[in-house]
């Protein structure tokens, strides 16, 4: 299998859970290995036949600082059902995630490693008036899911409580006349509170991260 990799991308986040860790954020380092074939990319020359990786950076970044992890584990676990469930050319990944202050003054640092094919994460999917939801990863913290509006649909405003970070993975979408930006977040700290229309031909799919519980 070919790999794309991506080393020592740095983000700030909470993560972790003394007192300090969940009042202050803190660097975690990540390597990632994404496994896929880039022979065609090879040979026409098209980013659309590989995987962007500052995208996929940019991505990693906002949900680790959107989450608030209290486990480096559970993050590399919804890191990887973002990932394999947003690119579909994706059919691996591995994750290193490393908290270099997290034993200050007893180790270096403290870190996990999981690698995740798409077996691990098999989708449900539930119809919707607007075309789909496709449940990527649910825990007692956070659901994971891609919303498929499907051509000529709208999607309501959903007024929950709690809090949710989205982006537009692939097609169009429109909110109060303006069209929304592909891989820009959205963070909502009290759900979606304005309808999408997609008046485009083809479906368009949205990702998002809910927060459930107490982190």
């Amino acid at each position: 299998m070919d790999h794309v990799r991506i080393r020592g991308l740095s983000v700030k986040c909470v993560v972790g859970v003394r007192p300090k860790e969940r009042r202050h954020p803190q660097p975690v380092r990540i390597d990632l290995a994404l496994g896929l074939d880039v022979s065609k990319a090879g040979r026409s020359g098209r980013i659309a036949h590989t995987v962007d990786y500052a995208q996929i950076a940019g991505e990693v970044a906002f949900l680790l600082r959107f989450r608030e992890y209290r486990l480096i584990e559970m993050a590399t676990e919804e890191l990887s059902a973002m990932l394999l469930g947003i690119h579909p050319g994706l059919e691996q990944v591995e994750i290193h995630l490393e908290k270099p202050t997290a034993l200050r003054g007893l180790a270096e640092s403290a870190s996990v490693t999981i690698t995740r094919d798409r077996s691990f994460f098999p989708r449900r999917h539930e119809p919707q008036a607007f075309g789909s939801r496709e449940i990527l990863l649910e825990t007692h913290e956070a659901a994971l899911y891609l919303l498929v509006v499907e051509a000529g649909r709208r999607l309501e405003p959903d007024l929950s409580p709690l809090r949710q970070v989205e982006w537009l993975v692939s097609g169009e979408l429109r909110r109060q006349g303006a069209e929304l930006a592909h891989s820009e977040p959205l963070l909502l700290t009290k759900g979606r509170r304005e309808p999408y229309s997609n008046t485009a031909n083809a479906p368009a799919t949205l990702f998002c991260c809910r927060c459930l519980g107490s982190t």
